[in-house]
């Protein structure tokens, strides 16, 4: 049985993280993205170079990721993706602690900056207590429903 109080929470860029704690986020995005929810896609798109990724850990197990990518211009939102916790760990509390702690470091880093997602249309509630507003139609995101949200800036 987990306790959420014994997570340990920390960020980093790429180049600051372990090829060991890499290997666990690769691995993780890769059994729920691809082999779960049976999307061929490519995750490992670019993006992670330039990201801030924060990890979640219970004991050795990554129990929730997410990355934030922010704006190269005062003006563009900061995006919010990989937004993931394993199975055997979801319905625990975990990914709303992972949300907050995103949003929150967020608003330290990029005050002001609106805040982007893609979320799977089943979630939109979720991020809806997160402040998200619905922006548009669903769409097919690697064949699942996705609406796109933003949330003003703080």
């Amino acid at each position: 049985m987990i306790n959420i109080n014994d997570i340990q929470w920390r960020w980093a860029t790429l180049d600051k993280l372990s090829a060991k704690d890499f290997y666990a986020v690769a691995k993780l995005r890769q059994d729920v993205f691809i082999l779960e929810q049976a999307c061929l896609f490519a995750d490992l798109d670019g993006l992670d170079l330039q990201t801030h990724h924060l990890l979640g850990t219970y004991k050795d197990d990554l129990v929730g990721y997410l990355r934030v990518l922010f704006p190269e211009k005062s003006r563009d939102p900061v995006y919010l993706s990989r937004i993931i916790t394993p199975l055997a760990y979801r319905g625990k509390g975990i990914g709303r602690i992972l949300v907050a702690q995103g949003l929150s470091y967020i608003d330290e880093q990029a005050p002001k900056h609106e805040v982007v997602i893609s979320a799977q249309v089943n979630l939109e509630e979720f991020y809806k207590g997160f402040g998200f507003k619905r922006v548009g139609s669903p769409y097919l995101e690697d064949g699942i429903p996705h609406i796109a949200m933003r949330r003003s800036g703080k």
